[in-house]
């Protein structure tokens, strides 16, 4: 699974919640895939998770936003 490679930086347990960061310019679809697979998992077991995007010209995270929203089923 993709998500388990995430760093710690990608991936933070903040108690009621999960947060993670897309950070880099370039995501390909399997990753965002596993992004999507792991956000989905821990919405099933009820935490809440929050996504922040790099909001820069470079790269493209309002695809990414869209695309996650599309694979957790938003």
């Amino acid at each position: 699974m993709v998500a388990d490679s995430l760093s710690p930086a990608e991936r933070l347990d903040g108690a009621s919640f999960w947060y993670t960061g897309l950070r880099h310019s370039e995501y390909s679809e399997k990753q965002l895939a596993g992004r999507a697979d792991w956000l989905t998992a821990e919405a099933y077991r009820e935490k809440e998770c929050l996504v922040s995007l790099k909001d820069e010209d470079e790269g493209s995270p309002w695809v990414w936003a869209d695309l996650l929203c599309e694979l957790v089923g938003n």
